[in-house]
């Protein structure tokens, strides 16, 4: 399987809807004891720019941070609007020739990685496993996927965990259907950190699925 022209296939497709309506959920664990849970239901018409949202937000820990579920339309906190998981990148401004190349190479590498599988249903499921990768490139990954969940309010404790953590590994799965529709995102987080007082393990784990209708 082409996997280049699949994913060519899938983003020619999702670049020419007119809107897109889902359910993002996230959940973030440490010990097995649920730390963070969130669940983002929105719709985004692309020809219109209109955005609505429903969120419930729930976290355990110093934040003690507990949000019932929120009506459609922006989530305000403290008088301040809050958009999830947006942040920016440092795309502008000059970059050496050795700094592209080394991002290109990367970009090879999660290509060379890809895993696709069709179904007898004739939906495609595209995988990446982090133990997969080269050491320096899954260690790339991995930080600056902890790096951008950092630019949000709210977690950035069990973040910095992650960031520290001595073992970490990742497996992102896509799924598509018949007509190059992405149906489904889900990325599996998990972490292992040492504590030298007590003498055992953390372990750390996040579940990201993206279901999109």
């Amino acid at each position: 399987m082409n996997k280049i022209k699949l994913l060519y296939d899938v983003v020619n497709t999702m670049k020419e809807k007119e809107g897109l309506q889902g359910v993002l959920n996230v959940q973030v664990e440490k010990d097995q004891a649920v730390v963070v849970s969130c669940q983002n239901e929105f719709e985004k018409n692309f020809l219109t720019g209109q955005t609505k949202v429903k969120v419930a937000l729930q976290m355990d820990g110093p934040e003690n941070i507990r949000l019932s579920e929120h009506p459609w339309g922006s989530w305000h906190q403290d008088g301040k609007h809050h958009e999830f998981w947006q942040h920016k990148h440092p795309f502008h401004g000059c970059r050496s020739l050795k700094e592209k190349l080394a991002k290109l190479a990367l970009v090879f590498s999660l290509l060379h990685s890809l895993q696709a599988e069709e179904r007898e249903d004739k939906s495609i499921v595209m995988s990446l496993n982090s133990n997969e990768l080269p050491e320096n490139v899954k260690h790339e990954l991995l930080n600056k996927f902890f790096q951008a969940g950092m630019h949000h309010q709210h977690g950035d404790n069990i973040l910095r965990e992650f960031c520290a953590a001595d073992k970490k590994e990742a497996v992102i799965t896509m799924t598509v259907n018949q007509k190059y529709e992405v149906q489904q995102i889900v990325c599996r987080v998990e972490g292992w950190n040492n504590d030298e007082s007590q003498m055992q393990p953390h372990n750390l784990k996040a579940t990201i699925e993206l279901s999109l209708g």
